[in-house]
């Protein structure tokens, strides 16, 4: 960790030189599936009051809003094979809904005022950056551009990022709010299906890798948000 609270990965950079990264990304797969399962597979609490996480968020926006502050937030990109690894282990819906949990708190709380230019930006889509393919197995020589494993990016994808949040372009990422969430989870629904048909491979090593056969072929009722 760098004094500036940078993390380089060097720990990750030797597997990469040694192993290569189909390796690690191959090992991180595994540890994902297994959390993944291990997680309650909705935000909302058994009563449909929202889970903790979510009520924590909202006084934070509340606190914000209150001592007249702007507020830019972003969720966390992943690699296609996270994302795909959300699907098998039938935590899509979750995690969509925890996407609009999050665009309607963040409309509900946003200034109406001129002068609060408050964003949420989701980074947590398919889009070039996040279908990188990920080099074969023992090709050891190969770099990827943006990223060491399936959840954990590199600095050059970051400063993508701020970027973005910065207003400086806008190649990856959609702002969301509470009037563009469900059209914009639908259209993630749609290429996360057809990444799924173009990478049968990556399924099956993904279902491979669940513990006792517990991740499924996801249907596209099991990967849309329910609309």
């Amino acid at each position: 960790m760098t004094t500036n609270g940078f993390n380089p990965m060097d720990d990750h950079a030797a597997i990469v030189a040694s192993e290569g990264h189909h390796a690690l990304a191959e090992q991180k797969n595994r540890q994902n599936l297994q959390r993944l399962l291990a997680r309650r597979a909705s935000v909302y609490n058994p009563d449909g009051q929202p889970g903790e996480p979510l009520r924590q968020f909202a006084e934070l926006l509340a606190i914000a809003t209150e001592r007249g502050l702007t507020v830019v937030a972003f969720i966390y990109p992943f690699h296609a094979e996270f994302l795909q690894s959300i699907a098998v282990t039938g935590r899509s819906e979750a995690y969509n809904q925890w996407k609009h949990a999050l665009a309607e708190l963040f409309s509900a709380h946003a200034p109406k005022q001129p002068g609060y230019a408050w964003m949420l930006r989701d980074f947590g889509v398919y889009a070039e950056p996040t279908v990188e393919p990920v080099p074969a197995r023992r090709d050891n020589a190969a770099l990827m551009r943006w990223w060491w494993e399936p959840v954990h990016y590199k600095a050059a994808l970051g400063d993508r990022m701020l970027r973005q949040m910065l207003g400086r372009t806008a190649d990856f990422g959609v702002v969301l709010t509470a009037e563009t969430a469900r059209p914009h989870l639908a259209r993630q629904a749609i290429l996360a299906q057809q990444f799924r048909a173009n990478h049968p491979q990556l399924i099956f090593n993904l279902r491979r890798l669940c513990p006792r056969d517990s991740c499924t072929l996801p249907s596209p009722q099991t990967q849309a948000y329910r609309l």
